[in-house]
């Protein structure tokens, strides 16, 4: 399995000199080749984020992942799956006979500064806790 990626990202100082918004496009793709059929699995996002405060900013993220499945659905496919899946672990049956999850996924979170170098996010998609070092 490899993955490729990118990303641009466009800063702007908000009125006043108060902090800065971004603004982010993303895409990758997947390439992955399960017995020896290469497949492609595209992958993209959007994402904003706006500084409150010197040191908390808050974050927004649309994205398109057909891979990914939502909190909310793990126990209806847990259920569905029964005792061969247990604990949302990999397993060998394919999701998408267990309904159509859709491909289209959205985050809030906010992130606050510790240090100037590291910060702490909590977003309401997993990873729900996230940690940010910039070097």
């Amino acid at each position: 399995m490899v993955e490729i990626f990118t990303a641009f990202t466009r800063y702007k100082s908000l009125p006043g000199n108060r902090g800065q918004i971004s603004h982010t496009l993303g895409a990758s793709a997947l390439l992955v080749s399960p017995e020896k059929d290469l497949k492609i699995i595209p992958k993209a996002y959007y994402g904003l984020d706006m500084d409150i405060t010197p040191k908390l900013k808050s974050i927004f993220i649309a994205s398109y992942d057909p891979t990914y499945i939502e909190p909310f659905q793990w126990v209806d496919i847990q259920n569905e799956r029964g005792d061969a899946c247990r604990d949302y672990q990999l397993c060998e049956s394919p999701v998408e006979q267990y309904g159509n999850p859709s491909p289209f996924h959205f985050d809030i979170g906010f992130m606050y500064a510790l240090t100037p170098t590291f910060r702490i996010g909590i977003h309401f998609q997993n990873p729900w806790i996230g940690f940010y070092w910039k070097l």
